[in-house]
């Protein structure tokens, strides 16, 4: 069966209900209704407590806005891959310069994001993202780790991180 703009546009609803979300009448485009249906419906399925950390993650990746980034060379990927954990070196920790993606990355990962998450505030592809997350620990001495079931990663608080 084909979706017409009409039938995504009742989906939408559907899920924005049980999301807590405003309906809509109508969308623009057929690429936008269905952007804003699995939205929807990922917020309408996330865990209890999983919305308020989403949001939280949100709200930090748009409170250190930085440029767009330059287009990427990068092809192809194997998937996501689990994040080794670092562990934490308090004496060389500094802070970053305000408005750039290292900012962003690092108020994010304080409250706790997946790397999807990180790809989409920063614009990256997994290996840059990886390689982001990857270097506040041996650049800015901040520990890392991941958590196996959710793939959360966190920066640890200044105990060292076991892995």
């Amino acid at each position: 069966m084909k979706r017409t703009l009409k039938t995504i546009t009742a989906e939408y609803n559907e899920a924005a209900e049980a999301a807590g979300l405003k309906p809509v009448k109508k969308f623009k485009t057929k690429a936008i209704a269905e952007a804003r249906l699995a939205e929807a419906l990922e917020k309408a399925t996330a865990p209890a407590g999983e919305a308020e950390r989403v949001e939280a993650v949100a709200a930090a990746a748009a409170a250190a806005p930085v440029v767009a980034p330059p287009a990427s060379r990068a092809v192809g990927g194997t998937g996501p891959r689990p994040l080794p954990t670092y562990a934490c070196d308090p004496e060389r920790r500094r802070e970053p310069k305000a408005g750039t993606y290292r900012a962003q990355i690092i108020a994010m990962l304080l409250i706790g994001a997946t790397m999807a998450e990180v790809r989409e505030a920063t614009g990256w592809n997994e290996r840059q993202a990886r390689e982001g997350v990857r270097l506040l620990h041996y650049k800015c001495g901040y520990g890392i780790s991941e958590d196996p079931t959710t793939r959360v990663i966190t920066i640890d608080g200044g105990e060292a991180a076991t892995g």
